[in-house]
């Protein structure tokens, strides 16, 4: 089993849970890996597009972290009692999107035979839309740097030849202008990503494919315990105000907290 993990793209680790308790039990072999995240993972620049070739020409740096992690499960997995005929990818939020996206990839087919995505979404952005619009491009985060260059190749060698500090520290000051994260899309390169976009692509993925897909109840509450907005804009109503009364109530009277919670749900998604 190959774990995919979730954080917006933008955090987290293979590390974050530990599925040692989920090898013992279940017998199997549990691969996780760590993938390029944010800036570093998704980014759209035209001018790498028309000066790179191969894989260069691509925006999903992260996904192609995931793929070569399958490339590499797919060599190897026999020498520690695995078998390479008989992997499922499973991720969790992003992790659950990302394992959508390996379903769609071209590069992905045949690394893997299952698939497991707990609350994925699908959602993929022409290079297009990506290049212009897109907080994750050059021409927005860097457009300050690159304004007085006009050659491609000008941009690309000035854009590699800045640290990761610098890129982030760049990315930072861009990430600050927004009262939400900064959260990498998905692009359609014709590369990782058909230039149909995941949902179609989706349509034609391998038949025999196992895939199970859902949604967990808790997706929300880790946003709720640590959003910002409910210390900014406190929730005052009666409603709100007999849910609070119900959670302090509830002890550990989970039917009851799930109760309690929906109504704080109910409110921030709509």
């Amino acid at each position: 089993m190959y774990w995919i993990h979730g954080g917006s793209n933008i955090w987290g680790a293979g590390s974050d849970y530990d599925f040692s308790n989920l090898a013992t039990s279940q017998q199997v072999i549990v691969v996780t890996i760590n993938y390029r995240l944010g800036l570093f993972g998704w980014f759209a620049s035209p001018f790498f597009a028309e000066t790179g070739e191969g894989l260069d020409k691509s925006y999903n740096f992260g996904h192609l972290d995931i793929i070569k992690g399958l490339e590499w499960v797919n060599q190897n997995i026999s020498s520690f009692g695995g078998d390479k005929n008989n992997v499922t990818i499973f991720g969790e939020s992003a992790g659950g999107s990302n394992t959508l996206t390996m379903i769609a990839s071209p590069l992905a087919e045949g690394l893997f035979h299952k698939a497991i995505s707990q609350s994925g979404y699908v959602s993929s952005y022409s290079a297009e839309y990506a290049e212009s619009i897109s907080e994750l491009s050059s021409k927005n985060i860097f457009a300050e740097d690159i304004k007085y260059l006009t050659d491609s190749n000008e941009i690309v060698d000035y854009l590699q030849g800045l640290t990761q500090t610098e890129v982030y520290e760049k990315y930072i000051a861009t990430a600050e202008k927004y009262v939400y994260p900064i959260t990498p899309i998905t692009m359609r390169d014709g590369i990782v990503v058909p230039k149909e976009g995941v949902y179609k692509a989706l349509e034609k993925a391998d038949p025999d494919l196992i895939v199970v897909a859902g949604t967990n109840k808790d997706e929300m509450n880790y946003w709720f315990v640590n959003s910002e907005y409910f210390m900014t804009h406190p929730l005052k109503s009666d409603e709100h105000l007999n849910a609070a009364k119900l959670i302090y109530a509830a002890g550990i009277n989970t039917e009851v907290l799930y109760g309690a919670t929906k109504v704080l749900k109910n409110h921030f998604v709509e």
